[in-house]
């Protein structure tokens, strides 16, 4: 076999980014208010209304800034119809995606869209009971994954325990009725919906306590943070660290709620919200973490058996070499930004 001298150049595990939405490239979110959630959410789905970007050529261009940052596969919720196959012929270098289509309100369960993985539950705010039951019913028989936002923000909690707030008014302009059952915490309601188990995925969490994450944890729940968006809305410290156990998985959410698609982004991000961790457990997070969470066997490694996916970094100081804990560091500086071009050489 030929041996092929690279300078300055490493290679590492590509990482897996556990949640993601693709439509939403052009959203002008420095624009929108961050201070109510619900006020975001309420913009957000004005804009969508609006003449904008394609949600195909959205999700190609997310698509080829996933890949030109080195992503090996990412999980994406789809809220609007696009043909995935198409999307990713057109984008050479894409990671693999795990779609799921994404469900919203009342209705009756059909097949999801073409190139989804199944269902995505959106949140409890947005899903009445009998559906959220339903769709994790459904994924639970078919032993697909399901993911969901939960225990985002204060919002979502005081309107699961009182049906008042802000959210409320939404919730009961779009639907026209509120939910007759109460919940404490954002937990009691996946409990409730039969979500408490492995193969759900509680994705952003940084509303709730140590102990509402513990019993997630307990139940298998596999856990999914998105740094970008935590700093996008200028949040409060999410209790991982006071969880006690592994990190969350991480993701990146979508341009309507991030400054960029980038894992490394993701990475330097949750290092600096929760240092406690440290770069090499985040790493593991980054890759291993995330392929777990998905169930991609082949991915986050390369043991025997995984996929040869690759993030090619160029230009890496010779102090970054000395140990893994110093390339760990070195890739949540936010220094690592330049991927190295070009395909793996011939074996």
């Amino acid at each position: 076999m030929p041996r092929h001298s690279l300078p300055e150049e490493v290679w590492t595990v590509a990482p897996v980014l556990a949640h993601a939405h693709l439509e939403s490239w052009d959203a002008p979110s420095e624009q929108w208010q961050r201070e109510s959630f619900t006020e975001w959410v309420q913009a957000l789905m004005a804009w969508r209304a609006q003449d904008r970007l394609d949600p195909q050529e959205s999700a190609q261009r997310s698509l080829h800034a996933l890949g030109e940052a080195g992503t090996a596969c990412v999980a994406a919720h789809v809220g609007e119809p696009f043909d995935l196959a198409d999307a990713l012929a057109a984008t050479p270098g894409a990671p693999r995606v795990l779609a799921w289509q994404e469900w919203i309100g009342a209705g009756e369960l059909n097949n999801p869209w073409p190139g989804c993985h199944g269902f995505a539950l959106h949140a409890p705010y947005s899903v009445p009971m009998p559906q959220a039951q339903a769709l994790l019913a459904r994924s639970h028989s078919r032993k697909e994954l399901l993911s969901l936002h939960l225990g985002e923000h204060a919002e979502e909690r005081e309107f699961l325990a009182s049906a008042t707030g802000p959210m409320a008014d939404m919730v009961e302009a779009l639907q026209g009725s509120l939910p007759g059952s109460r919940f404490a915490s954002p937990v009691d309601w996946l409990e409730a919906a039969g979500g408490m188990r492995r193969g759900v995925l509680a994705v952003h969490g940084g509303d709730l306590s140590a102990a509402e994450l513990q019993r997630l944890q307990r139940a298998g729940v596999s856990l999914v943070f998105c740094p970008g968006t935590h700093e996008y809305f200028a949040r409060a410290r999410p209790a991982f660290v006071e969880a006690g156990g592994l990190p969350p998985a991480l993701g990146c959410d979508s341009m309507a709620s991030n400054q960029c698609l980038d894992p490394l982004y993701e990475l330097r991000l949750a290092c600096q919200q929760m240092p406690e961790f440290g770069p090499q457990v985040w790493w593991t997070a980054l890759t291993a973490g995330g392929a777990e969470a998905l169930q991609q066997a082949d991915l986050g490694h390369w043991k025997p058996g995984a996929e040869a996916r690759a993030m090619r970094l160029s230009q890496v100081p010779a102090s970054a070499l000395i140990s893994a804990a110093e390339l760990c560091a070195y890739l949540a500086s936010g220094e690592a930004t330049c991927v190295a071009e070009g395909s793996l050489p011939p074996c």
